[in-house]
């Protein structure tokens, strides 16, 4: 996850330094790669991120991770547990910081929509229906928080969002990039994870409007899969 105009390394540090307070995972925890979806760990040729949304078309199904966490069209992806499961077909880089993976038919089986902890996304959200302050939810494999599933979900505040861009105030770390951001209110769909800026836990990202328009701008014209919400995100 970038972090222009910050210190991943203080930020990193004084995260891992909270993190000493919070319980060991127990025997009997779910484990968050057990099906291919949005908050699942994913592993690029980069290095490793989280998916986010899980999308749609006439023929294929896609799961998507931040655009810088690829290495361009054609690269391989895989997890633990499942090995190599997906191809990069599209790498966006800049505002609209996307990448688009297919999966493997043979691995379709083991996608599911649902927002790992939270539940959702019940549809998209849109700035009409956001106000600064409002709270949202996400889930990722970042610094620290990965070993964790009591600190895999997060939540932050909005601070600003437009048909393309939003920036909130979140937990999110290196390693939640691509990760997916929801609208806790109404279990919506707001947005991944991309980068920080100062100050320190100040979130920037693509929304979902301008990520199926840059995907549409390149043929692919794909629908986001809904899930029904949960009693953590409600």
């Amino acid at each position: 996850m970038p972090a222009p105009g910050s210190s991943p390394v203080f930020r990193t540090s004084v995260i891992l330094a909270l993190l000493l307070a919070i319980p060991a995972v127990s025997a009997g925890e779910p484990d968050a790669n057990t099906f291919l979806q949005p908050g699942t760990e994913v592993i690029t040729p980069v290095g490793g991120c989280t998916l986010n949304f899980v999308f749609k078309d006439a023929t294929n199904t896609y799961i998507g991770t931040a655009g810088h966490c690829a290495d361009g069209p054609g690269g391989r992806v895989s997890t633990t547990g499942h090995g190599a499961w997906g191809t990069v077909v599209v790498d966006i880089d800049g505002a609209t910081d996307f990448a688009l993976i297919r999966v493997d038919a043979a691995k379709v089986s083991a996608v599911r929509s649902a927002v790992q902890h939270w539940g959702g996304p019940t549809g998209v959200v849109t700035a009409s229906e956001t106000a600064t302050g409002d709270v949202l939810a996400i889930y990722g494999y970042g610094i620290g928080f990965s070993v964790n599933e009591n600190t895999r979900p997060k939540q932050g505040v909005l601070i600003s969002d437009s048909s393309t861009q939003y920036v909130a105030d979140t937990w999110a770390v290196n390693g939640d990039s691509g990760g997916p951001v929801l609208h806790k209110a109404t279990g919506k769909a707001l947005g991944v994870i991309s980068s920080y800026n100062l100050p320190v836990s100040t979130d920037v990202g693509p929304t979902i409007p301008a990520i199926q328009a840059a995907l549409a701008a390149r043929g692919y014209n794909v629908v986001l899969q809904t899930a029904a919400a949960t009693g953590a995100l409600v």
